[in-house]
């Protein structure tokens, strides 16, 4: 099971979970990370030590090599 937040592994036994009124279940790897998305209500995908953040930017850099490449056989 992995954390909600920042998307680490959960040893089985540890952590936590925290559910909702409406039912939504988030399970969380350490206070920091509760804290992070219901308390301060981050988004993890713009918080640099998540695993999302990783994603998204190496999308984000692929995509840009990719418009770069575009435009060099554009010139040529």
């Amino acid at each position: 099971m992995g954390c909600s937040f920042c998307g680490k592994n959960i040893p089985r036994g540890t952590g936590f979970m925290f559910v909702r009124k409406t039912g939504q279940v988030y399970t969380f790897c350490s206070r920091k990370c509760e804290h992070n998305m219901i308390h301060l209500e981050r988004q993890s995908r713009k918080t640099r030590w998540t695993k999302e953040f990783a994603k998204t930017k190496a999308s984000n850099l692929s995509i840009r090599e990719h418009a770069q490449k575009a435009k060099e056989n554009v010139k040529e």
